[in-house]
């Protein structure tokens, strides 16, 4: 092997060396302080993929692409260190050592990062820390290389139509810097370029905390005319005029605005490198706020591979028949095997229905009449779908049942691929409508909401009042179906005794030993043919349904026949509530009619008539699409039981790849490594702790974990009114924590799904840190009369198991009342 280390005055060809090497040469020349750097060529990764045969199968269209990606890196991590290389990594060491150096940072120069057009930031492996050591240093190289192959980096590249990231990339040795402060630094604000500021975030010493997330940084914003002029009395701050002054420097010289990663000795600021922004304008806020409760699990590549082109389809769908054009972003999108919720399309989505948006910026508010008319234009088309979507919906639903029950009784445990793609096809036109109906329930919802507390004097009265006790949704009848069994048990003397003295394992047995003509059998397997395709993770199909395991159902008929009043005091909650919702109805109208015009009266009836329709609407084609994603699952087992086992290695496949298995047997082993990986990864990313938010810059994704505050103080939005005090249980997985919830128990949780119902049926109160006033949890809350507050940030940290707590489902305040020992 011909030489591979060259110092950064030798550095020049970015084939070579790397855009980021080559950037910190220039640095270099330009006379910016740059750590002593070595650079390795590329040449040294090109001869160790010459000995690893799985390169030859790099072909972008190859059905296989991903599991000869990580064949590649299991190969790189495994090479022996040439000895070539051993000779000059060993002069580098002296190098560093003669001058004082004792650890090195190893980090990424791929031909394909930091391009003047895109960026690739963040995508590949920096390696910290690494002490002079030839096998520590070598090991990080490797680490380096094999981040070159990382599938999600590949696949990206296909999505977003750019070439692969090629087999080209050199490796940056550099000297570690013993920093005071540390973190990264934009010439001009990414977010709001128009602003003319600096931005600057940093954290104390090393900045690897910034990186990865783990770490909050601080977060300045300066004037770019006047930062010299700025006078910081605290003295840990008298690095940050000379840093802004050399990265304006370094914009002159670049001719383009610069983002760097820099770090201060006691001495002064060091450039650790730096890169074009690419990106202005196009900064992404992905956050789990709206989708943590409906999907909350790493999903499995198959259901990813049928829900990302449902879902975004949707969405796509809703744009279309409004005609709002927000550009061509995704709704939806998955990281470290979570999925994401586009905050800014949504954000865009929600502000074209505003009149401010319309407004021409000045002294005098006026409406840009063209503007106006693209708004009422709008607001027409929004009317017209909902006035469509009730008989779309009907027309759909029709067509379906009769199709469902034909698959269900003819090809059910068959293995039909037919049946699946036919699945597929129903929950995609379901989900197009459930999306609608779920975007417009939350536009009516507000605008009621506005009326209420523009026109009434009374500020308890919302549109979450006017919504509670409006009649039995979908989701909830899962769990009356329950306390109806759970009544007749209390009843029959021999069946309660059985249920109060049994586990939750020994009753299933003795369940499924009773003969069929028993009438608890019979009402049990009644309760599963209707309701026994829910589930806890309703939308992972990797997860077991209830009529695939019952533990769920007979922990809760357990904690329902335990309970005092049961089935008979749900009956007398809901009459109640509903007589309390209609005179508050007919309160407000005779209000509204006494002191408004008959207009505002026809107005507030319309929207509360909508309101009522689509929030329930919403859960009801809910329930239809789980119930295909039932069937669909049944049928992808049983083709699964061929490969081998049970057959929920399947789910491990993406549906083209179960669909060339199909047609191609031969497949199956290569399939199989691509399973084992698979599985493997997932089981990392379960490990992992999610950040709640993400920021997407180009290619560069930074994961924002946003600390709790650290008093007891409590708020969130109020989803379901009344004020309750009782004993906190705090579940973050109610599969294994469920059983020491106690009836009358204010649970508090993450996020709740229709699989939750029967538990939320017991509850006292309920808190969650995700979800709002349309989500799955207020409305089962306000259908049985529970008092929530939702999206409590750090609820599950803040409230301990135990504590007596005062929940105000009106104001959504929460009271720590006590402290209680279990």
């Amino acid at each position: 092997m011909r030489q591979t280390i060259f110092d950064l005055k030798q550095v020049k060809a970015v084939k070579k060396f790397g855009r980021k090497a080559v950037n910190l040469a220039g640095l270099q020349r330009w006379g910016f302080n740059v750590p002593l750097t070595g650079a390795l060529s590329s040449d040294a990764l090109q001869y160790v993929l010459k000995r690893i045969p799985a390169v030859k199968q790099l072909k972008e269209d190859h059905p296989l692409l991903e599991a000869a990606l990580n064949q590649i890196r299991e190969e790189i991590l495994k090479f022996s260190l040439p000895g070539n290389l051993e000779r000059e990594l060993g002069h580098l060491i002296d190098r560093f050592a003669s001058a004082g150096i004792q650890r090195i940072a190893v980090r990424s120069s791929a031909v394909s990062e930091d391009r003047a057009d895109f960026s690739f930031a963040g995508q590949y492996a920096t390696v910290l820390d690494v002490p002079l050591q030839i096998n520590e240093i070598w090991q990080a190289v490797k680490t380096v290389w094999a981040s070159l192959f990382n599938p999600a980096i590949w696949e990206y590249c296909q999505k977003i139509g750019l070439p692969s990231p090629g087999l080209q990339m050199g490796v940056i040795l550099q000297a570690m810097v013993e920093a005071r402060f540390a973190g990264v630094a934009f010439s001009v604000d990414p977010n709001h370029p128009e602003n003319e500021r600096v931005v600057v975030e940093y954290v104390p010493q090393k900045g690897d905390g910034l990186v990865s997330g783990e770490v909050t940084p601080q977060h300045l914003e300066i004037v770019r005319q006047d930062f010299h002029l700025n006078r910081h009395d605290n003295r840990a701050l008298d690095w940050l005029n000379p840093l802004i002054k050399e990265l304006l420097r370094l914009e002159k010289l670049a001719g383009q605005p610069v983002d760097v990663e820099w770090a201060v000795s006691e001495q002064q600021v060091y450039f650790l490198q730096y890169r074009p922004i690419t990106t202005l304008r196009r900064v992404i806020i992905w956050t789990r706020e709206n989708v943590g409760e409906v999907i909350p699990d790493v999903v499995t590549p198959f259901t990813w591979s049928i829900l990302e082109p449902i879902t975004n389809g949707a969405y796509r769908y809703f744009l279309k028949k409004t005609g709002l054009k927000i550009g061509a972003q995704k709704l939806f999108t998955l990281y470290h095997g979570r999925v994401y919720f586009n905050h800014n399309a949504y954000q865009k989505m929600v502000n074209a229905f505003y009149v401010s948006s319309y407004i021409v910026p000045g002294r005098r508010k006026i409406i840009n009449l063209l503007k106006a008319s693209k708004l009422l234009l709008l607001l027409a088309r929004l009317w017209y779908l909902s006035f469509r979507l009730p008989g779309q919906i009907e027309g759909i639903l029709k067509k379906q049942e009769k199709k469902f029950r034909a698959l269900k009784n003819s090809a059910r445990g068959k293995g039909d691929f037919r049946a699946v793609k036919t699945a597929i096809k129903m929950i995609d036109r379901l989900m197009k409508v459930h999306v609608c109906a779920t975007i417009l329930a939350e536009f009516y919802y507000q605008l009621l909401n506005k009326i209420c507390h523009e026109t009434l004097d009374d500020a308890q009265i919302d549109a979450s009042r006017l919504l509670q006790g409006v009649g039995q949704v979908e989701s909830t009848k899962s769990a009356l179906a329950l306390w109806e069994i759970a009544h007749w048990i209390r009843q029959n003397k021999r069946y309660r005794a059985i249920f109060e003295k049994e586990s939750v394992e020994q009753l299933i047995k003795w369940w499924r030993q009773l003969p069929s003509s028993d009438v608890f059998k019979q009402q049990l397997e009644l309760f599963m043919e209707n309701f026994g395709y829910a589930a806890l993770h309703e939308f992972e199909i990797s997860y077991p349904r209830w009529h695939e395991e019952p533990a769920y159902v007979f922990g809760a008929l357990k904690q329902y026949v335990r309970s005092e009043e049961g089935y008979a005091a749900v009956n007398r909650q809901y009459k109640q509530m509903e007589r309390e919702r209609q005179i508050i109805v007919e309160r407000v109208r005779n209000e509204i009619g006494s002191r408004d015009s008959r207009a505002k009266l026809l107005l507030f009836n319309y929207l509360l008539k909508k309101a009522e329709y689509l929030s329930f609407q919403r859960e009801f084609l809910k329930q239809k699409i789980l119930r295909w994603l039932d069937l669909l699952k049944q049928n992808l087992l049983s083709i699964g039981e061929r490969m081998a086992g049970d057959g929920s290695e399947i789910f491990y496949l993406e549906l083209k790849e179960v669909e060339m298995l199909l047609k191609n047997q031969q497949a199956q082993e290569r399939l199989n490594l691509l399973i084992k990986q698979r599985k493997a990864q997932r089981k990392k990313y379960l490990r992992e702790k999610y950040p709640p938010k993400i920021r997407q810059i180009g290619a560069q994704w930074t994961p924002i974990f946003e600390k709790s505050a650290a008093d007891s103080g409590l708020r969130g939005l109020a989803c379901s009114a009344g004020v309750v005090e009782g004993r906190a249980c705090v579940i973050v997985d109610v599969e294994r924590e469920g059983s020491r919830f106690t009836p009358g128990d204010i649970l508090v949780t993450r996020a709740t799904n229709p699989g939750w119902t029967p538990v939320l049926a017991l509850a006292g109160g309920i808190i969650t840190e995700l979800g709002g006033a349309l989500s799955h949890g207020a409305i089962i809350a306000r259908e049985f009369g529970i008092p929530m507050v939702a999206a409590v940030s750090g609820a599950t940290e803040k409230i301990q198991t135990g504590q007596w707590i005062k929940l105000n489902g009106q104001s959504g305040t929460i009271e720590i009342v006590k402290e209680v020992v279990e």
